[in-house]
This record gives structure tokens, C-alpha cells and sequence, in this order.
């Protein structure tokens, strides 16, 4: 490791640091006069006219402003849109059997449980009277059950309600959008989502009102 040698100055170098101290000095000091150099001023050179120190106008300094933070933004940025879980929920509006249209979105700030079913799968006719039930059980806490039914005639469907007499929303996805939107290529599927409109758990396959319970109890748990 290589030492720095303190010894004397070189004779120049305080001649030069003198005139480096000076110059900083009456930089540092413009506007104000010492009473004893105003003396000695006047004596040498009357003609010069000096400044009391009663009236010598002091420095100007300059104020530092505090830089003002940006307000917070009370709405947190909600995850991006994905049919994944801890993404946002697509948005979608679809009729149900009367002809009103139902939008998730409307139900931002309650629980959603999404099914996505048909009348002809052998799955979803042994799962619907669990999501029926679900629907009265849950109706007090503000879960909501929306039963998709995918690509089937309004009649088919109107008729299997019927049948069974259900009284849950079922909406109407005859194009297939809604269910392409969801990447949902297994039919049952359902998707729980929570009151921030976000996807909490995917369900592939038929449920039952005990599997309803454990993801309903975690989704209101999170309130």
C-alpha cells in the first residue's frame, strides 16, 4: 500500500494557496467592509468612498425549497387483465334468459363465482343443483353465481331451467366469446373471483357444495 509523505511546502506553494485563500475571501464577502480596512482605505486614497458597517447590505442567500412529493394515489393499480389466477378478471356483458344483459363488472366489490357449463354435459347437469344451492346459501353475503351456458339455443336452455326449476342467473354465451375470452377449453370450468374483480382459484371439473364452501370461505375470509 503506498503512503502519503506529509513534509514543507515548497517555498511557491504557499505564495499560491495565500492568493487562492484571498480571491475565495473577497468572493465569499462581497458587500460587507471590515471596519479596519475602511481605515486604511480612506487614509491612502480619499477619493474612495467606503460603506459603514451600521449600513453594509448583507449577503443574499440562497433558499433551498423543499421539493413538493407527489400525492399518493389512493387507488391502488388493479393486475392485468388475464383469465389467470391474481389477474384481472376479462369483463364481459351477456343476456340471461329474460333478455337482461349482466355485466361483471356490475358486481365489483362482491364475490363472483363464474361457471361456464352446457345442458348436454353429463359434468354440469350433476353440478348445477350445487351451484343453485350456492346461489340461495351464499345470496345473504353478496356472492354471486353466474352460470355461462356455451354455444347453445335459448330455447334448449329456457327448457332445462325449467325442468329443474333454477333460479339462478344463467347468461347465454352462444358465440363463444366469453368463453374464449376465459381460455377455458374444459367444460366445467369455474373461476372465483374476488371482490376487486380479481381471479382468485380455477376449478376444472364438477363441483360439489363441500369444494364450493372451501373456496367461498377463503374468497369472503380475504374481505
Amino acid at each position: 500500500m503506498n503512503k502519503t509523505r506529509q513534509g514543507r511546502p515548497a517555498p511557491g506553494t504557499l505564495v499560491l494557496l495565500g492568493f487562492l485563500l484571498l480571491g475565495l475571501s473577497s468572493s465569499g464577502c462581497r458587500g460587507v467592509s471590515s471596519p479596519a480596512l475602511t481605515a486604511t482605505t480612506e487614509a491612502t486614497n480619499p477619493a474612495v468612498k467606503t460603506v459603514s458597517p451600521a449600513t453594509a447590505t448583507p449577503p443574499v442567500r440562497a433558499t433551498r425549497t423543499a421539493a413538493t412529493p407527489p400525492p399518493a394515489d389512493p387507488t391502488p393499480t388493479p393486475p392485468p387483465v388475464a383469465p389467470q389466477e391474481g389477474f384481472t378478471a376479462p369483463d364481459f356483458s351477456l343476456p340471461d334468459l329474460q333478455g337482461s344483459a349482466f355485466t361483471l363488472s356490475q358486481f365489483r366489490g362482491r364475490p363472483v363465482l363464474i361457471n361456464f357449463w352446457t345442458t348436454w354435459c353429463p359434468y354440469c347437469r350433476e353440478e348445477i343443483d350445487a351451484l343453485e344451492k350456492t346461489h340461495h346459501r351464499y345470496a345473504d353475503q353478496g356472492v354471486v353465481v353466474l352460470a355461462v351456458d356455451v354455444q347453445e339455443k335459448a330455447e334448449t336452455v329456457i327448457s332445462f331451467a325449467q325442468e329443474l326449476d333454477l333460479t339462478l342467473p344463467i347468461l347465454l354465451d352462444q358465440d363463444a366469446s366469453t368463453v374464449r375470452s376465459y381460455s377455458t377449453m374444459v367444460i366445467p370450468t369455474s373461476f372465483f373471483v374476488d371482490q376487486q374483480g380479481v381471479v382468485s382459484f380455477i376449478h376444472t371439473g364438477p363441483l360439489t357444495e363441500e369444494i364450493i364452501d372451501t373456496y367461498l370461505t377463503d374468497l369472503l375470509d380475504g374481505e
